[in-house]
């Protein structure tokens, strides 16, 4: 922990990092059905797997992509916020979680009845993803991110 960082702000950055973790394990686990609805979405809806061999191999390459790129940019949003000290950062995290929330309900109906362990592992993600953000908006947290104000160098 930084010397001044703030211990709720200590936690966020360790409660989401702990989420991303999350994902990595969920991602494996889920694998063949989240290409499965990614391929069956739209025209090739009612086509046979046999049939898409093609679509789910560009479909694997495609979610991989995908799953990538949101580690890879919530690992660079928690430094931003954590390290960075960017406060536009929190509030976005926080957006992209209430707006996400509709659609992790949804995964959730899905998911449940073909996997509960996965399902049971996203329900532990998002109460991880809720608390971290919980204590970034902690009065704790609020000077931290007021760098300039308090008279703190810019790192």
């Amino acid at each position: 922990m930084t010397e001044d960082m703030p211990k709720s702000v200590w936690w966020f950055e360790k409660l989401l990092w702990g989420s991303l973790l999350f994902g990595c394990l969920i991602a494996p686990l889920d694998w063949h059905r989240m290409v499965a609805r990614a391929v069956h979405q739209g025209a090739n809806e009612h086509i046979p797997d046999y049939l898409l061999t093609t679509e789910f191999e560009v479909m694997n390459i495609m979610v991989l992509a995908g799953l990538s790129s949101t580690i890879l940019l919530g690992l660079l949003f928690v430094w931003l916020a954590a390290r960075r000290r960017l406060n536009w950062v929190r509030w976005l995290l926080a957006a992209i979680f209430l707006l996400g929330l509709p659609a992790a309900f949804a995964n959730l109906t899905d998911v449940l009845p073909v996997n509960p362990t996965v399902a049971v592992l996203l329900i532990l993600q998002t109460i991880v993803q809720f608390t971290a953000l919980v204590f970034v908006f902690l009065p704790s947290a609020r000077p931290w991110f007021w760098k300039e104000e308090a008279g703190v160098a810019s790192a």
